[in-house]
């Protein structure tokens, strides 16, 4: 059931004049929404970033860049011999090669690091992605609900501008005080400075809007979606809840920590590296070949690798526990917001049927008696008053029920076209 029936019709009435005037075509929210995501400057900065993690990626692991040895060994510095490179038999010119083979389990941590990392980064993206589209769409709905604000205080003015006409008929006719007339009067004054206020409403939702799609914000608006239609069932939106983007992020930055505990515990194995090299010596002896293996020992392990294990780990614990609040916070922001949908949908149900149509028949009919010479001008001056307060509340639920609608319809990133 599409609740939103008479709200899209005077809008569309309205957009489809101004974008005649304006050359330009209605935006609609998913149009915005694909706007923002191809322009934001924040998508595009995470989007180098996993572009660098990747890269990062290939690397990780891998062992150094083997290094090149060359040098004398054993130079006399006094004697006969001093400086000598040929005539001390121990005199060597030597040069070789050195390669350094750190443990295979820090090697095999640190790959799995580095693809944690780009997997942090890629659900950035979605988080972001998100945060973009949602951020556009909550602006389009505050355009949306702030030139619904405006249309509908413009059309009470012919009634209040009625009523003033009515008043000075009946005051020339001594049926009613010169009180009456100017409380006539200064409730016209009113609603024009609600208008004032609406119409400024409408400039800085505008204004928040172009943040995110620039001068696409200035087209008219296209028909609202439809609100009361869902991407998923209640119950199916609750369950997949572990699929959020900001809680697929903190999975990630777990992952992404326990990759790092692994590469310090890793510390405890000991690296080794090889040196082969080739000394020549003078004409009269032989030349040499050497190798030289080193290993390291990771010694007093209790003070130097374990308190860094232990930080690491502290750390995995912290995301951990973030990721449980984030959790409870979604599940509570969920059933918040779907209650705020579900009342949104039947208020303004029973706005849009009962609550403003009757308002409007009974100002009308007010008016009508009023004109006829036997209305009660009080009455209607609170009829008058009634119904705008009853157009500012509908704007008000209309605005909460688009809210809750595109935090429902933004909450994973198979939802926003990529």
């Amino acid at each position: 059931m599409n609740v939103i029936r008479w709200m899209p019709w005077v809008l569309g009435l309205w957009a489809g004049g101004a974008a005649s005037a304006m050359g330009a075509e209605p935006l609609t929210i998913d149009a915005a929404v694909a706007e923002a995501i191809h322009s934001a400057p924040q998508l595009q900065a995470r989007l180098a970033a996993v572009d660098g993690a990747n890269a990062e990626a290939i690397s990780a692991g891998r062992l150094p860049a083997p290094e090149i040895i060359a040098g004398i060994d054993n130079l006399p510095v006094n004697g006969a011999d001093a400086w000598s490179l040929q005539r001390d038999f121990m005199t060597m010119r030597k040069v070789g090669v050195m390669q350094s083979f750190g443990n295979a389990q820090r090697r095999s941590a640190e790959r799995s690091m580095a693809q944690a990392h780009a997997a942090s980064a890629t659900t950035d993206v979605e988080q972001t992605r998100l945060k973009v589209s949602k951020s556009t769409a909550q602006a389009w709905i505050a355009v949306l609900t702030a030139e619904h604000t405006v249309h509908a205080l413009e059309s009470l003015k012919p009634n209040y501008e009625l009523q003033i006409q009515l008043a000075r008929t009946a005051l020339g006719a001594n049926r009613i005080a010169a009180a009456d007339v100017l409380e006539a009067q200064s409730n016209a004054a009113e609603l024009e400075d609600r208008l004032l206020v609406a119409r400024q409403q409408v400039t800085a939702a505008r204004a928040e809007l172009a943040r995110w799609i620039g001068p696409l914000a200035d087209a008219p608006l296209a028909s609202p979606p439809m609100f009361d239609v869902l991407p998923a069932s209640a119950t199916a939106l609750q369950s997949s809840i572990h699929h959020h983007a900001e809680l697929r992020a903190l999975d990630a930055r777990v992952e992404e920590a326990k990759a790092a505990a692994d590469v310090a515990a890793a510390s405890r194995r000991p690296d080794w590296s090889a040196e082969l090299a080739y000394g020549q010596r003078g004409p009269a002896y032989s030349n040499m070949v050497s190798l030289e293996v080193r290993m390291s020992l990771p010694l007093f392990g209790a003070t130097r690798v374990d308190p860094v294990v232990a930080a690491r780990h502290a750390t995995v614990r912290q995301l951990e526990e973030d990721r449980e609040a984030a959790l409870q916070m979604h599940t509570a922001e969920l059933k918040a917001m779907l209650a705020d949908w579900q009342a949104g949908r039947d208020r303004v149900a029973l706005y849009e049927q009962q609550r403003l149509p009757l308002a409007r028949q009974r100002t009308a009919a007010a008016l009508a008696a009023l004109g006829a010479g036997s209305g009660d001008f009080r009455a209607t001056l609170s009829m008058l008053r009634d119904e705008q307060n009853l157009e500012l509340s509908y704007a008000d639920i209309l605005g909460t029920y688009g809210r809750a609608w595109v935090y429902l319809n933004y909450l994973s990133d198979r939802s926003v076209a990529p």
